[in-house]
């Protein structure tokens, strides 16, 4: 006997129809929701109990609903046979499915019979025999069609439900010759649904390579409840009846073995992407493996995380446990007193609840090398080489600074008869910055590969092929005046193959090591020009003419300054020209103060209501040729 334990919600009422959900046509017999109705929607989940720590709480098992309304029928009492059978029942009862299943899943892993709708009319004994009372049937899997991929509708008609409508007919045909209400009628419709069929391709938020969190599972939810809604239109309602609502719990959270000393996470899978770091154990999701060096301490403990599944973050573990995947009752402390012998293998099974939730169980095979792997470490720092400040992991900056990146990577040990190869460091920037070009070096070599955003990778040959060795890697980038806030600086990530001695089984994927990332806090800066008039044309105009004073016309008058602070600063133009001015200001130079800042912060338009002036340039004859250019040197001194 299979038993089942069910999780059964609440139904609350929804206030507002959804206008997901088309208007009903159709010429049948016609249902509508009764004025005084309530109607119910009701969503479980069963599946096989917990007990044995192997048990997935939520995998496979059947999802249950049931949707129950009171209705009110119209139709021609001469002519309802003929409507009946040409026409059926005229009205959809609409199912709003929750994120992560899909109107296409639901539908193709309902349960063989499972779709029955009931309607419990008044009944009574005559001479004849009993008429009336409960009118039931299956419903057939065209009864149900995919609205769009959240909606499925429910109608009955001579298209998709002939065998329903001709055993109605009967039923009707002997309960209105005794003139039976058909108002206020009780109706029922329910389906079930294969969980393990419905989600057999996993969520399709599911970012994981195999899907393995939630293949043959109940979708998650952000909120540990699957949100479901239903309601009954009639023909051509102007107001339709408002919707309503049903809850059934469900996991938000998963476990995901990997190293929280981070020195067996070894590969990068981008698709299990937590807390913004790829690095994870080898395997794939669901299925992952550690190799422990030969004097490596066994102690599952470390490898324990708990994955928020819409978030992407690590999430509370002090309701994991762990046991022995091939004798599930052994407590932790028999699990890590056992350890693994060199060359042997333990598959690890970990469990619990977060929260509350239960979490579904998930294996980590665990075996032990008889030669210890290669360490290396990595040490990442930054500096403000504009300001000459010490260098450190958390530093301050502002536009314009210039910040070199240093990180050296370690060979500290290296066994014998074990070499690395195929050794190589991806070196990236951090946002709203710009690498300075050729600025990179490799143990002070030059190198003239540029660093980029998304990432470049550079061979390093055989730096480190012994124990001591290391390699220092440092460039630079330039802070972009759009950037504010806090910078997150990656660390560079270096891999490399290890080879082992025959006799040893290697761990699977290369040797990765990550170096610490770093921040940059941007300050607001100094008041800084962003933008000036980059062209002034005066024309073309005659040598007869001269002396004579021009005036020009600027490309774009407007002159920008950024001033995140606030502060006061003066405006100051130089030229290497005689005879160019700004309004009443004369050019020469040296720098002549053009504007005085009252310290109000923000994007400062100086330039605005022509408050400069306009450009004018006097010329004479002996100071001109054929083309003559001058150029103007904008600056900023701080200061009232």
């Amino acid at each position: 006997m299979v038993v089942f334990a069910a999780l059964v919600a609440a139904t609350p009422t929804v206030k507002h129809a959804d206008a997901t959900f088309p208007p009903v046509t159709g010429e049948g017999l016609t249902l509508y929701q009764a004025a005084d109705a309530t109607p119910s929607l009701t969503t479980s989940y069963a599946t096989s109990p917990a007990g044995d720590h192997s048990a997935d709480p939520w995998a496979g098992g059947t999802l249950n609903l049931t949707y129950t309304n009171t209705t009110d029928w119209r139709f021609d009492h001469k002519n309802y046979p003929n409507q009946l059978l040409l026409h059926g029942l005229t009205f959809a009862v609409y199912l709003e499915l929750p994120a992560n299943l899909t109107a296409d899943a639901f539908l193709a892993a309902r349960v063989p019979g499972s779709t029955q709708l009931a309607f419990d009319f008044p009944g009574g004994e005559s001479s004849s025999g009993s008429y009336g009372g409960t009118y039931s049937g299956e419903l057939p899997d065209s009864a149900m069609t995919a609205v769009n991929d959240r909606v499925i509708q429910v109608t009955v008609t001579n298209d998709n439900s002939t065998n329903y409508l001709s055993a109605m007919l009967v039923f009707f045909s002997v309960m209105l010759q005794h003139d039976v209400d058909v108002s206020q009628v009780p109706m029922r419709l329910t389906t079930q649904v294969d969980i393990a069929q419905a989600t057999a391709n996993g969520a399709p938020d599911d970012s994981t390579s195999n899907r393995a969190p939630t293949t043959g599972k109940l979708p998650p939810a952000a909120s540990g409840k699957l949100d479901f809604r239903a309601a009954l239109y009639g023909l051509d309602e102007e107001a339709p009846p408002a919707a309503v609502a049903s809850t059934t719990p469900t996991w938000s959270q998963y476990l995901s073995p990997w190293d929280t000393t981070g020195v067996a996470n070894t590969i990068v899978d981008e698709g299990e992407t937590i807390d913004g770091n790829a690095a994870n154990l080898p395997g794939v999701t669901g299925a992952r493996t550690v190799a422990l060096s030969a004097s490596e301490p066994f102690d599952p403990a470390r490898f324990i995380r708990v994955v928020d599944y819409a978030k992407r973050t690590s999430a509370d573990t002090s309701g994991v446990h762990y046991t022995d995947a091939a004798d599930p009752s052994l407590s932790e402390a028999a699990v890590k007193a056992a350890d693994i012998p060199a060359g042997g293998r333990k598959t690890v099974l970990y469990y619990g609840t977060v929260g509350g939730q239960p979490l579904s169980p998930v294996p980590l095979t665990i075996t032990r090398s008889t030669v210890d792997p290669p360490t290396i470490t990595g040490q990442h720092a930054i500096q403000n080489v504009s300001t000459s400040a010490d260098p450190g992991t958390a530093i301050t900056a502002t536009a314009g600074n210039v910040i070199e990146s240093t990180t050296t990577f370690r060979l500290t040990t290296l066994a014998a008869q074990t070499s690395l190869s195929n050794t190589q460091v991806r070196l990236s920037l951090p946002a709203n910055v710009t690498f300075v070009p050729n600025s990179l070096t490799i143990n002070g070599e030059p190198d003239a590969t540029a660093v980029t955003a998304a990432g470049v990778d550079r061979p390093l040959g055989h730096i480190l092929s012994a124990a001591g060795d290391h390699v220092t890697i440092t460039y630079r980038y330039t802070i972009a005046p759009e950037a504010s806030g806090e910078l997150s600086v990656p660390g560079a990530a270096l891999t490399s193959t290890v080879t082992y001695p025959s006799t040893v089984t290697p761990p699977d994927g290369p040797l990765m090591v990550t170096a610490n990332p770093a921040t940059i806090n941007i300050a607001a800066g100094a008041p800084q020009l962003t933008k000036v008039p980059t062209q002034i044309d005066f024309g073309d105009h005659s040598y007869a003419k001269l002396p004579k004073t021009f005036t020009g016309q600027p490309n774009d008058p407007q002159v920008l300054v950024s001033d995140p602070q606030g502060s006061q600063w003066q405006l100051m133009a130089a030229t290497n020209a005689t005879g160019l001015a700004i309004g009443a200001h004369g050019l020469s130079a040296t720098p002549q103060h053009l504007y005085s800042h009252d310290g109000r912060a923000g994007t400062i338009d100086v330039n605005a209501n022509a408050a400069l002036g306009p450009f004018t340039w006097r010329l004479t004859r002996p100071d001109v040729t054929a083309t003559t250019t001058a150029t103007i040197t904008w600056s900023i001194v701080v200061g009232p």
